[in-house]
């Protein structure tokens, strides 16, 4: 339903079932939005590591479709049920929220100390949340406009050509900043 949501054309209501859908896999929500028959007891009935690939699965879609529309509203939407600070199943998942608050609210130095950490774990399970949070350090090395920013931002270009599995949606976010400078 979130993809439909996000393939017709109303991202506000996909991020929000998105983010639904994560909690609710968390156990930090009782039941989903839709299909009421998924309650608490339901979720108990399915292993955690088929549930941490769940939020994988969904957060990794929320990924591609937040480059799709990147308007701070959707990302709003989506992390507004997901910001519980509760440890929970992925942590690389919570870890990828908070660097996008940073991001988001322009607070550079926490942003560049969990950006580091984040990039170091590798991209495992969530390849396109990686490779989405490597597009935004591009856009801010773009910002930051410095001889040795626009350095790194273009070898990382370069070098973009040899990595695995970017996702198509997310390898056309890679040059869009290229077309703007």
């Amino acid at each position: 339903m979130m993809r439909i949501d996000l393939r017709e054309g109303f991202p506000e209501r996909g991020f929000a079932l998105a983010g639904c859908i994560l909690t609710y896999l968390e156990g930090w929500a009782d039941q989903l939005p839709v299909h009421r028959s998924w309650r608490r007891e339901t979720l108990r009935r399915i292993p955690q590591w088929n549930r941490r690939g769940m939020v994988a699965q969904v957060a990794n879609e929320a990924a591609v479709g937040l480059h799709r529309w990147p308007e701070p509203v959707c990302w709003e939407t989506f992390y507004a049920g997901y910001s519980d600070p509760t440890p929970g199943l992925h942590p690389r998942i919570q870890q990828w929220v908070q660097l996008r608050q940073a991001f988001g609210r322009s607070d550079w130095s926490s942003y560049l100390g969990l950006l580091a950490e984040f990039l170091r774990d590798g991209r495992s399970d969530i390849s396109p949340i990686w490779y989405s949070s490597v597009i935004d350090f591009l856009s801010f090395c773009a910002q930051v406009g410095s001889p040795p920013a626009l350095q790194v931002r273009n070898r990382m270009l370069r070098d973009s050509s040899k990595w695995p599995s970017v996702p198509v949606a997310l390898r056309s976010c890679l040059f869009q900043g290229e077309r703007e400078m």
